[in-house]
């Protein structure tokens, strides 16, 4: 939740250092502060904070986070997760929450910008519902095995938009 609290501005990194600040020599409080350094403010909600920590859980850290897509200059989509595979393929991960990926507008857009990822043949796309990450493994584990289907991973992060 703090992730999602950060992006939507209703904690700045002053208030997180004064939560750090509260939750020392707190009883219990030692594993929350390891916690708050996986915060990063890009999650959009705690289903996608939960998947990246997921993610994290199996060594797969995300190479980025709300990444941009163009191709020759025009915008494709903006996504949840990525990592770059060794053949220059990205793989994908949108969570799709209940509230903004069902409503019919939302399934207007979905697709298409879907459609115009993959018809660069430049993108491997996976899609989880935020009840995912209750299986066993949960989310982290589904992405890890998809890599390494798709021949391994090396960590590899950076910000910005990706041009395909």
């Amino acid at each position: 939740m703090v992730s999602s609290a950060l992006n939507k501005g209703l904690i700045d990194q002053a208030g997180l250092v004064k939560v750090e600040r509260l939750l020392h020599g707190r009883r219990d409080a030692g594993p929350a502060l390891g916690w708050l350094s996986l915060a990063n403010g890009k999650d959009e909600s705690p289903a996608e904070t939960d998947a990246r920590l997921s993610c994290i859980d199996h060594g797969i850290p995300p190479d980025r986070v709300q990444v941009v897509f163009h191709k020759d200059g025009k915008f494709l989509a903006r996504c949840d997760f990525a990592w770059l595979l060794p053949d220059g393929r990205w793989l994908v991960v949108e969570i799709d929450g209940v509230g903004p990926h069902s409503t019919p507008e939302a399934l207007v857009k979905d697709a298409p910008r879907q459609n115009r990822l993959l018809a660069t043949g430049q993108i491997v796309m996976l899609r989880f519902k935020p009840a995912d990450n209750d299986q066993p493994g949960g989310i982290g584990a589904a992405v890890a095995a998809r890599l390494e289907e798709l021949g391994g991973w090396t960590p590899s992060p950076t910000e910005g938009s990706v041009n395909l």
